[in-house]
């Protein structure tokens, strides 16, 4: 995002920065507990009904694909770090 500040079509604006490539949730936390060396167990649980409930949790129950292009535009290099990358560098302090 450094990347923004000398941009000035990037200035009062909003941009995703998540990566290109859509994961599923139960990935992401297979790559994390990966990294952290851990056995990952995802239960299922049904969703009718689920969201009514907990409506809090509705943005977890589907798979977020984030838009760059707006990002590519604006002249500002795309992200290229993998998921798995960007993971290890997160959880590397905690090993």
């Amino acid at each position: 995002m450094l990347d923004c500040v000398s941009q000035s079509k990037t200035h009062n604006q909003i941009f995703c920065i998540g990566g290109p490539e859509a994961v599923e949730n139960r990935c992401y936390y297979e790559i994390i507990g990966k990294l952290l060396g851990k056995e990952v167990t995802i239960r299922e649980i049904p969703l009718t009904g689920y969201v009514e409930k907990h409506p809090e949790y509705a943005g977890h129950l589907c798979h977020r694909i984030y838009d760059l292009s707006k990002l590519q535009n604006a002249g500002v290099p795309l992200p290229s770090t993998t998921l798995e990358e960007g993971l290890q560098t997160t959880v590397k302090p905690f090993l």
